[in-house]
């Protein structure tokens, strides 16, 4: 048995056997051969350690992504709270200034006939005033 060069657990049995010539394969191909595989397997741990990392990154992702999903449903329920309690609230204040509306109403209705009776008394009063000031000029009109 041979060990590869910095390769620990892969183990080459060097056997020589026949190729389809009928010659033996010699040590250097045999070397060459475990040259390349020390290459590959150089080369694929770093690949591996990195699918190691994705796999961890995309756990931690999953689980921020599951933590933002539960932070924005709680943000939804507190903003769709507030915005039902501001409702609440505002409905009375709606109420109070519809009172107020109808109560403004209602006071320039009661002014419009206020003045529209002094309109009327200031007349009845000029046609008193001037009847007692000159009696005969109106009672020759008519």
């Amino acid at each position: 048995e041979e060990r590869g060069a910095g390769v620990e657990g892969l183990v080459l049995k060097s056997h020589k056997s026949k190729d389809k010539h009928g010659s033996s394969v010699g040590d250097s191909e045999l070397s060459r051969l475990k040259e390349q595989l020390q290459m590959l397997t150089k080369a694929t741990n770093p690949l591996g350690k990195f699918l190691e990392a994705i796999h961890e990154d995309m756990d931690t992702m999953s689980r921020e992504l599951e933590m933002w999903k539960t932070e924005a449903l709680t943000q939804t329920t507190a903003a769709n709270e507030a915005h039902r309690q501001t409702e609440e609230s505002l409905h009375s204040v709606y109420g109070r200034i519809q009172n107020i509306e109808d109560s403004i109403s209602d006071q320039l209705v009661r002014t419009s006939i206020l003045r529209s009776n002094i309109l009327a008394n200031d007349k009845t009063i000029d046609t008193m005033v001037k009847m007692v000031v000159a009696p005969d000029n109106n009672t020759k009109r008519k």
